[in-house]
């Protein structure tokens, strides 16, 4: 939304506070911000920004993406303008700015140092890695460290990793790094070192620890990256109760390392587990395994899930399977005949029951569909259809008088 509307529907006034405007101002400041600045960093401290004009000037900037004027506003003698002018910045991303944060991650005020950091995080720029290293040795506000451990995940390379994963760390600081160490990973940067220090987090007695670490195990692609820890990361997983939270990363980690010997264990977690984030990653890891019948019957069983995720995740697992037995086929057909409202699970199925020759059902259930959502994700399904009936049910559909209907028939018909 431009300024000048946000300006010409709540009028302010030249100068002073500009009161009746806050609900304008959360607005406003959530728009700006959410592109870089709210992904992460919620524990900022509150800086009055809806009473100081001086503050939302910064924001006006910011949204202008004049860099500019926010590195200026870097050397206020306020300390809340120097943050909040810092916090701007990591919007903005404006590699201009990286030499004046550098000299901020020293300022006398936390708020400012915290605030630096996070838009070094932001700015991509990897010339700052020594000097975040540097000033997290010395570091002692804890808000500050979170902030430089992002930073440095975010921004760092090889030679910040094995520092890193080199350091002797307590309390807050495990998990924090333990993030750290994941965040290198997505960005694919990898290091013996911190995938053996994340691997040995996997048992800590803390929860949170325990989770953060598994993080980097269930995001990295391809898990080569951790292959030789995986004796441990299955270790870990086995020692479990149904309820660990790490446990939905491990499942899904281990799903992309294909050893079959993992089957069973995959099995037993969608089978068990008691948080459904955790059933949801076991059928997803299942998803290629549909060779195996072990695998077929959990992923069948698991339609039924309380959980609408992990349903629909073992419908999309079972439907991805190059070729389904016409047991298997027959089977998931009469699932979707028994459970006439559990439509965003069936559609899951139906490019599965298409390719197991169940075209024309699937194409008479879409009809048969009265929410629009639910007649275009069946339609959808019917692309890898070739009967001339089903081609025909497609044309009369591409002229449904709702959008998402047509939408869905033309797609279909353009992947014939």
């Amino acid at each position: 939304m431009p300024l000048g509307f946000i300006r010409l529907a709540f009028p302010f006034r030249a100068a002073g506070p500009r009161p009746g405007t806050a609900l304008c101002w959360a607005f406003f400041v959530l728009l700006a911000a959410a592109p870089a600045a709210f992904a992460q960093h919620t524990d900022r401290a509150p800086d009055r920004l809806l009473a100081r004009p001086d503050l939302q000037a910064l924001v006006d900037r910011q949204v202008e993406r004049d860099g500019a004027s926010l590195v200026a506003a870097l050397a206020a003698s306020d300390p809340v303008v120097r943050a909040r002018a810092a916090f701007a910045l990591a919007s903005v991303q404006d590699s201009a700015a990286v030499p004046a944060l550098l000299g901020l991650l020293a300022d006398g005020d936390p708020r400012v140092r915290a605030d630096a950091a996070f838009a070094l995080g932001q700015s991509a720029d990897s010339t700052a890695e020594r000097a975040l290293l540097s000033r997290l040795s010395a570091e002692r506000d804890v808000t500050v460290r979170a902030r430089l451990y992002e930073a440095l995940g975010k921004t760092g390379g090889r030679a910040s990793l094995a520092a890193l994963a080199a350091q002797a760390v307590s309390g807050v600081d495990r998990a924090a790094r333990a993030l750290t160490l994941g965040r290198y990973g997505l960005r694919g940067v990898h290091d013996p070192a911190a995938v053996r220090v994340l691997a040995s987090a996997l048992t800590a007695r803390e929860a949170g620890l325990r989770r953060d670490a598994a993080y980097y195990f269930g995001r990295i692609r391809p898990a080569t990256a951790w292959a030789a820890e995986a004796g441990r990361v299955r270790s870990a997983l086995d020692g479990y109760s149904p309820a660990e939270e790490a446990a939905m990363h491990l499942v899904l980690g281990l799903g992309r390392l294909g050893d079959s010997t993992d089957t069973g264990r995959l099995v037993r977690w969608l089978r068990t587990a008691t948080d459904a984030r955790t059933r949801t990653n076991a059928a997803r890891a299942l998803a290629g395994r549909t060779a195996e019948p072990s695998a077929v019957a959990a992923l069948r069983t698991a339609l039924d899930d309380p959980s609408p995720h992990a349903a629909r995740a073992a419908a999309e697992g079972l439907a991805a399977a190059p070729a389904l037995s016409a047991e298997a086929v027959a089977a998931l057909r009469a699932w979707v005949d028994a459970h006439p409202r559990a439509w965003r699970t069936a559609s899951a199925l139906a490019p599965g029951l298409v390719r197991g020759g169940e075209e024309a059902f699937v194409a008479s259930w879409a009809a048969r569909q009265s929410a629009p959502a639910a007649r275009a994700s069946g339609l959808a399904a019917l692309g890898e259809a070739t009967g001339s009936a089903t081609r025909d049910t497609l044309l009369v559909a591409a002229a449904a008088p709702d959008a998402r209907v047509a939408a869905a028939a033309l797609a279909a018909l353009a992947g014939r």
